[in-house]
């Protein structure tokens, strides 16, 4: 769960790291954000909506008001997968207000300047903030 409501982190860098150094280095994230493959949000077709209608439940049922996506530096991946879920939350605002009046309040969709790694230099390994990811 989101320790830091109205804010659901949605964390996009890649578990698995290519070199040495890149592994080292990810030592902490965010105290519980999501990880989710940036691929499969960034999916076109049935795949990828069913991804981001699922994560857009997440974040209604975790009470939030804000989602806000990173990567290490959130130049490509968070941005790419901010866009396509605000681009499906409108779909789907649109498809339900033919159908009936909106039950749920919209999700703001943000992305954390600089990434992972210039919170992390600001914030640095605080318990309150960060923890050990997920392996």
């Amino acid at each position: 769960s989101n320790r830091f409501f109205p804010f659901f982190f949605l964390d996009l860098t890649p578990k698995e790291k290519k070199t040495k150094k890149a592994q080292s280095e990810r030592t902490h994230a965010i105290k519980g954000a999501l990880h989710a493959p940036a691929y499969e949000l960034r999916a076109e077709g049935p795949e990828g909506d069913a991804a981001l209608d699922a994560l857009l439940r997440r974040a209604h049922l975790a009470g939030a008001e804000e989602v806000v996506f990173h990567c290490a530096l959130s130049q490509v991946r968070g941005p790419a997968c901010a866009a396509r879920l605000a681009n499906r939350a409108a779909a789907v605002a649109n498809a339900k207000k033919e159908e009936t009046p909106a039950q749920q309040p919209p999700v703001r969709i943000s992305i954390l300047r600089g990434g992972f790694d210039s919170w992390y230099e600001e914030i640095g390994p605080r318990d309150q903030f960060t923890e050990e990811p997920e392996k």
